[in-house]
This record gives C-alpha cells, sequence and structure tokens, in this order.
C-alpha cells in the first residue's frame, strides 16, 4: 500500500441525541408555500429546489423526491401548519440521514431516534423539547414512518449505501516464495554433497594398498550407497512440501467455509430480529391509535 492511498473508513451504527427541529430545514415562508401548492409538478419542483435533489442515473433522487413528496402530502391531508410541516420534513430528513449513514444494520438505532424525535416535540419543556404535535397527531406520525419508512427500511439501505466485500489475503511464511527457488537450492545441495563424497572415497582408495583390492572392492561397491544416502543432508523433504502445501490450503478453505456459514446465519438472524421489530412496533401502534380512537368515542 502506497503512503498516498487513502485507507476507506466505514462507520458503524451509532445512537443520536434528538433536538428541537423546528424551522430547521425549511423556513416559515417556504412552508406556507409548499402547503399552498396544489399540483404535484409544482410541489415536486418545490421539494427538489429546497432540499437540493439531484436527479441521477441510479434513481436515488427520484426516491428522495418521492419520499419527500408523500410526506408533504400527508402533512396536507392531516392539516398540519407551517410549524408542524416544517418539524415534520426535518425529522424525516434526519431519519433517513441516520439510516444511510452506515451500510451495517442499524434499524433498532434508527427507530429508538425516532421515537426520541417525536417525544422531543410531543411534550412542551423548553429548551429541550417543543409541544408542537398533540398526541393523535404524535400516534399519526408515527404510524406514517412505521407503515412507510421503515416498512422499506432495507430498500433504502440497498440503494443508498455502498456494499462491502471483504478481502482477504494470507501469507504464509513457512514455505519459501517459490517453487524454482527451492528446486535450485536442491540441486546445488545435493551437488555438494555428491562432491563431498567423491573426495572422501578419492582419500579412502589413497590408503589402500594393493594387497586391500577385496576391501577396496568392498568400499566402492559402497560408495554409491554413501552418496545416495547423503545427498540429501539438510533433511529436505519436496514431495512432503507439496503435501504440506495442499493440507494448507484444504484448512484455509474448510476455515473460511466454516467462517462464511456462520456469517450468513448471523445476518439470517439479523435481518429476522428486524423484521420482528417492526411487526411488533407496527402492532403497538395500531393498538395505541385505536386506544385512542375508543378514548375520543367516550369523550363525544
Amino acid at each position: 500500500m502506497s503512503d498516498g492511498e487513502v485507507i476507506p473508513v466505514i462507520p458503524v451504527p451509532r445512537t443520536k441525541k434528538a433536538k428541537a427541529s423546528v424551522w430547521r430545514d425549511i423556513g416559515v415562508a417556504e412552508t406556507d408555500y409548499v402547503l399552498r401548492l396544489s399540483t404535484v409538478e409544482d410541489t415536486r419542483a418545490f421539494i427538489i429546489e429546497t432540499f437540493g435533489i439531484r436527479e441521477d442515473s441510479d434513481g436515488r433522487g427520484t426516491i428522495v423526491l418521492d419520499m419527500f413528496y408523500y410526506a408533504v402530502q400527508f402533512c396536507k391531508e392531516n392539516n398540519f401548519n407551517s410549524e408542524k410541516t416544517s418539524c415534520f420534513l426535518s425529522i424525516l430528513k434526519q431519519i433517513h440521514e441516520m439510516a444511510i449513514e452506515t451500510p451495517f444494520g442499524n434499524i433498532k438505532e434508527t427507530l429508538e431516534f425516532l421515537k426520541d424525535l417525536i417525544l422531543c416535540h410531543s411534550v412542551h419543556r423548553p429548551p429541550f423539547s417543543l409541544g408542537i404535535f398533540s398526541p393523535q397527531e404524535a400516534t399519526a406520525v408515527s404510524n406514517y414512518f412505521i407503515d412507510s419508512y421503515f416498512r422499506h427500511f432495507k430498500m433504502y439501505k440497498y440503494v443508498f449505501n455502498p456494499q462491502v466485500q471483504l478481502d482477504l489475503t494470507i501469507n504464509y511464511t513457512a514455505f519459501p516464495n517459490s517453487s524454482r527457488e527451492s528446486g535450485k537450492n536442491s540441486q546445488s545441495t545435493m551437488a555438494d554433497a555428491f562432491d563431498q563424497d567423491s573426495s572422501r572415497t578419492q582419500q579412502n582408495e589413497d590408503r589402500f594398498t594393493a594387497e586391500d583390492d577385496e576391501k577396496q572392492l568392498e568400499v566402492s561397491d559402497q560408495a554409491p550407497a554413501l552418496i545416495v544416502g547423503d545427498s540429501n543432508p539438510d533433511g529436505l523433504q519436496f514431495d512432503s512440501d507439496t503435501d504440506s502445501m495442499s493440507a494448507l490450503k484444504r484448512l484455509i478453505r474448510e476455515r473460511l467455509k466454516k467462517e462464511m456459514g456462520q456469517l450468513q446465519a448471523s445476518v439470517s438472524a439479523q435481518l429476522q430480529r428486524s423484521d420482528e421489530e417492526i411487526n411488533k412496533a407496527t402492532i403497538e401502534s395500531a393498538r395505541k391509535q385505536q386506544s385512542a380512537a375508543a378514548a375520543a368515542k367516550k369523550k363525544k
């Protein structure tokens, strides 16, 4: 890796503290203006200009545009004033930014952040929180996010987050760098051993006399065995090296297969937990909405 190369840093899921967000991203005049717009084209054009949305080839800009357009329609259907509309659009923007800030699963942290934001704008305790939404409106806002944004949470993560890939490199230092160097070393070792054996044989022959022809014959018969026996003085086993390399590769493949299986199981379990949390939140919101409706009927 070169000195000037930049190592990418992947952000991990984190929690955020909710703060009052009225007039944070859209002002009073802009909010009044968008609530008076009646056509789809004018509303979408206003959203593009206000939030700086750029239409690109991958469709991300179109997705964000649709997200804010239907949020504006929700505000109109519930008769939100400028203050509530500005707050609602700011909450949506913050939730979307938090959801796509990391490629890892962060649905739990994002859902907790949504609850804190709604609570922060439903209880009047300035400067910590502002009572912008009524209890019924807070329930409607919560249901909207669960039924729309969090219902498509995986889609937003897939479109707006980069895909993370693991590039694994293993350097095993117990083996030589190349088989060619190993072959050269083995040939030089065998040549040196052959020269040493030849010199020893010549010295033995010089010490023998003519009367020791029979012994000299025995020595000459043993010389080839000596050469063969000492041809590998360092104990190199080239066939066993090949077997060891194959065994190492097989061990690495088995280990990687096991780790990938555990990773897939972990991801599947995390996705299942996310679905269960969304379903639980949906049921809880529907139950609260029914309770609020029943309480309203009793008052009437």
